[in-house]
């Protein structure tokens, strides 16, 4: 933290706030339960059986956050920025595909990118960039329950924090507008095992197109 500090004292900063749309390959890994035997002691532990549900949706998101350049001429730098998103998918069993959940996609992610526009003409500017981002990110199911205190449950939650890896392009127009590409793969998905959804671990590869404007 010190050092990310230090550089964003040297580098010139610059605020941005953006929007991003696009198509997001949901998938869901379910654990079985566990084998217990007499007195209630598990026998076998439960294991995730991998993309038991996949679906396919859309997400929007919107973004803000900083850029920083380390040169004069804006070649290589970086950005941090906040995210929330919103989308839809429909999950389908993958052992009986009569089994589905319309599913309402949420994310809060932090992310943090190398910038290299490596290619420049005049205020324009094609570019790579690079990073990860993560938070919670998950799905919430249209089918609800309640239990015996009438209290109201999605039937199918699956919230996950999670990390993911992202590359993609960018065209910087009139030295104010991006114009991006990104990619994002799921690298890591942290312990939710405390949490009421340890039974589910959401992953998702999404591509996005998007919109940024710089102050």
């Amino acid at each position: 933290m010190l050092v990310l500090s230090s550089l964003t004292s040297l580098a010139d900063a610059r605020f941005f706030l953006g929007i991003d749309g696009g198509y997001s390959m949901d998938k869901i890994d379910v654990k079985t339960e566990d084998i217990k035997g007499y007195g209630g002691s598990i026998i076998t532990p439960g294991s995730f059986t991998k993309n038991a549900y996949l679906g396919n949706g859309y997400l929007f998101n919107i973004n803000l956050g900083t850029e920083h350049h380390f040169d004069k001429n804006n070649y290589v730098g970086f950005r941090w920025f906040l995210a929330g998103g919103y989308g839809r998918t429909t999950l389908i069993n993958q052992s009986n595909n009569l089994i589905q959940y319309p599913s309402n996609v949420i994310e809060a992610n932090l992310g943090l990118d190398l910038l290299l526009d490596v290619i420049k003409f005049g205020n324009n500017s094609i570019g790579l960039f690079g990073g990860v981002e993560g938070g919670v990110n998950g799905t919430i199911s249209d089918a609800y329950y309640y239990d015996r205190q009438c209290d109201k449950y999605p039937t199918f939650p699956s919230i996950s924090p999670s990390v993911f890896g992202r590359v993609g392009v960018s065209l910087l127009l009139a030295n104010h507008h991006r114009v991006e590409f990104v990619t994002k793969i799921p690298i890591y998905e942290l312990d939710n095992s405390s949490t009421d959804y340890a039974d589910k671990r959401y992953k998702s590869i999404k591509f996005m197109f998007g919109y940024k404007f710089v102050f």
